[in-house]
């Protein structure tokens, strides 16, 4: 199989994830942009459950994407889906932690035109590297 005919066959699956996550997370900045506009108890405690959400989407996004993307873990999409959320409960401080060095990377990428050619690429080979190990102690592939 060539390498444009496999990724052919999971581009939907592939297209759904990133939409439904970009969704939840354009939701959640808005309710975070919103709720500190409206003010009051009720917009804070909006605000604050929108950026909790925004936090959690962002940190299992962190933990999917490398499981989803990974050729040696071709499985069911629900799967992959309990597999991250295995690995997000069990290590959420790393996963975190990941998640705040992937942020600073992408300011220092708009700050800077530079680092915008390798950060990224680093970044994802580092989140990649340690949630691939992770996965495979949870879950043998």
């Amino acid at each position: 199989m060539l390498l444009h005919e496999a990724v052919d066959a999971r581009h939907p699956r592939y297209s759904l994830l990133a939409a439904i996550q970009l969704l939840i997370m354009g939701l959640s900045l808005t309710n975070v942009v919103l709720g500190g506009s409206i003010g009051g108890l009720a917009g804070t405690a909006s605000a604050i459950v929108a950026g909790y959400a925004l936090i959690a989407v962002s940190v299992y996004a962190l933990a999917l994407w490398p499981i989803v993307c990974d050729p040696a873990r071709e499985a069911p999409l629900r799967g992959q889906l309990r597999l991250a959320l295995a690995l997000v409960t069990l290590r959420p401080l790393q996963l975190l932690v990941l998640a705040l060095i992937t942020v600073l990377a992408v300011i220092v990428c708009i700050q800077l035109i530079v680092p915008l050619l390798f950060l990224p690429s680093l970044v994802l080979i580092v989140v990649a590297g340690y949630v691939v190990p992770v996965a495979d102690r949870l879950r043998p592939a």
